[in-house]
């Protein structure tokens, strides 16, 4: 989809629609995108990444802004919940997933807002920028510079 977007070649669109098909089949559920089983299409971790804070950005930049937003708030509550989104969240259990409770500063939640933002001018999308920034600028900033937060639970530092 960005990829499309970035250099213009409609055939990467169209390979991503197709694969947005089984997507939103096999991964999709209630307005999160979990991990599943390659042949089989069975989820296997119902976790989410915080590498997966992109994914709001690219359902906007496709249009679809209703489940940007939708997904964008699941990943909000989260951050909410913590005031940080940890690497991995079990969604059934609505907690960090063991071994994977640090926050290394990673943008693309943010990215996502910004880009939902561009396309809707919702407020709340503000809301979550500035969420986003308190938290940072509240808990990972040093002397030097920001660190990464070892554990969201506490807001421990690396």
């Amino acid at each position: 989809c960005s990829s499309d977007l970035m250099f213009n070649i409609p055939e990467l669109l169209y390979m991503f629609r197709e694969y947005e098909v089984s997507i939103k089949k096999y991964l999709k559920r209630d307005d999160w995108y979990m991990w599943a089983q390659m042949s089989k299409g069975t989820i296997t971790l119902p976790l989410f990444t915080s590498l997966d804070g992109y994914w709001p950005s690219i359902k906007g930049m496709l249009g679809d802004i209703d489940e940007a937003m939708k997904t964008m708030h699941n990943f909000h509550q989260v951050w909410r919940q913590y005031g940080f989104t940890p690497e991995y969240y079990n969604i059934p259990k609505a907690d960090v997933h063991s071994g994977r409770e640090g926050y290394p500063l990673r943008p693309e939640i943010v990215e996502s807002a910004m880009y939902l933002y561009r396309a809707t001018k919702d407020p709340y999308l503000l809301e979550i920028g500035v969420d986003i920034v308190e938290a940072i600028e509240h808990s990972a900033r040093t002397s030097c510079g920001y660190a990464t937060v070892k554990d969201v639970r506490d807001h421990r530092l690396e």
